[in-house]
Formats: structure tokens, C-alpha cells, sequence
């Protein structure tokens, strides 16, 4: 009896470990599973998300600059300027030594005071400058926001035929008021180079190379703003 009674308290024991068992074995089975689907699921969702994006054609850039008459008269003007600022740079030092080889030492530091001081006051003046010209510039007129529009213009039925005709000396927009800086500034620049390269003495050249300097390097700020 006490054998019988032992295998019938051992039987259920060997089923719970056996379900036990089995019951583990599907639930390891089942994180597995889970485990290995986590990451197909992440990558499809997170590859969901990615959007192409269509970079512009660079023909169709080009197109559409070219066809802006005012851009490409200021990218040629800023070629120009360019050149002649590097010009300038190239031949400025060659040129000091030969006309004063005894002041090789000062112009070194004149030089070098009057790019990194005038240089940058002439850049921070004319950017104020600028601004000032284009706040108190005009608003464009309804005639030329409708020539912007490609709105043609009729004199019988167009609502713009009552505008009065443009004078021979128009107001200028922001964009415009902001370009006579630079056009101002290259005009007394280059007498001023001329004094510094005919200069007679090494102080004269080395001020009138500060005031060319001054007046000369304002038109970047206010060309790229146009632009």
C-alpha cells in the first residue's frame, strides 16, 4: 500500500515538471521567435520613414539664372572685382619693394594692420550702409510687380493703366539702393590705388593704400544681398 500510494504522489509530480517543461521550451521558443521578428519590424518601420529627396538639375539652375538679366550683371561685376582684388594682392607687395626696397619692415606691418583693420571696418560699414539705402528705399511699384507676375498690361482693360509712366530717373528698390555701395565704393577706390602706385614717398603710398582699403572692400556684403 505504501508503494502504491508512492507512485500515485510521484505520478503528477513527473506530469507538473514535464508541463513545466514544455510550458518554458514554448515560451523560450516563442521570445525567439519574437526576438527575430523585432528587428524585421523595426527595419520596415524605420525604412517607412526615409523620403527621397529630388535634388534640383543643376541645366535647370543654370537656366533660371541666366534668364535673370540683374543676376548675371552682378555675377560678371563681382568677376571683375574680384580679379582686381586679387590683382591687387598679387602685385601689392612686389610693387612696395621696388618703389621703397628700404621700407620692406614698415610696409609689412602697414600692411598688415591696414587688411585686418580697414579691411573689416570697410566690410562692417558697408553692410550698415546697405541697410540704411534699403530701408529707405521705395517699394516696388504695381507696374513692376505686375511685369514680375507677367502681367501684360493693357491700356483698356488692364487695372494697371492708370499708373504714371516712369521718369528718366526712377526710384530705386531695396536691391538696387543696396548696389550703389559697392559702385561708390569702386569708383573712389581705384584714384586712390592710382595715388598709392604714384605715390613719392612710402607714407603717402601707405595712405593712400588705407583710404583705398576703406572705401574699396564694402561691396561684398551688399552684392551678395542683392543677389
Amino acid at each position: 500500500s505504501n508503494a502504491a500510494a508512492a507512485a500515485a504522489t510521484t505520478t503528477p509530480v513527473a506530469d507538473i515538471t514535464t508541463t513545466t517543461t514544455t510550458t518554458a521550451t514554448t515560451e523560450s521558443s516563442s521570445l525567439n521567435d519574437s526576438s527575430h521578428s523585432a528587428p524585421l519590424a523595426t527595419s520596415s518601420s524605420s525604412s517607412s520613414t526615409n523620403t527621397i529627396i529630388e535634388t534640383p538639375d543643376t541645366e535647370v539652375i543654370l537656366k533660371e539664372i541666366l534668364n535673370s538679366k540683374p543676376t548675371v550683371y552682378i555675377l560678371l561685376a563681382s568677376m571683375v572685382r574680384f580679379m582686381a582684388g586679387f590683382t591687387i594682392a598679387a602685385w601689392k607687395a612686389p610693387l612696395f619693394l621696388d618703389l621703397f626696397p628700404e621700407q620692406a619692415v614698415s610696409f609689412s606691418v602697414d600692411n598688415a594692420l591696414i587688411i585686418a583693420m580697414a579691411g573689416s571696418a570697410s566690410t562692417l560699414l558697408g553692410g550698415i550702409a546697405a541697410d540704411k539705402l534699403a530701408a529707405a528705399a521705395s517699394p516696388p511699384s504695381a507696374s513692376s510687380l505686375a511685369s514680375r507676375l507677367n502681367i501684360q498690361t493693357n491700356a483698356t482693360n488692364s487695372s494697371y493703366s492708370s499708373l504714371p509712366s516712369s521718369s528718366s530717373f526712377p526710384t530705386l528698390n531695396a536691391a538696387q539702393s543696396r548696389l550703389l555701395v559697392p559702385i561708390v565704393g569702386t569708383l573712389l577706390a581705384a584714384p586712390l590705388w592710382a595715388l598709392t602706385v604714384y605715390a613719392n614717398s612710402f607714407n603717402s603710398a601707405s595712405s593712400a593704400l588705407l583710404l583705398e582699403y576703406l572705401v574699396a572692400e564694402c561691396w561684398f556684403g551688399p552684392a551678395q544681398a542683392a543677389l
